[in-house]
């Protein structure tokens, strides 16, 4: 559950860092 405030490229990087696969798809 993320933060709403947290800018779009930071919840993107956590997801790589968890599902690098879910990013390049």
């Amino acid at each position: 559950h993320y933060d709403v405030k947290m800018p779009c490229h930071l919840i993107l990087s956590k997801l790589a860092e968890k599902c690098p696969s879910a990013v390049l798809a």
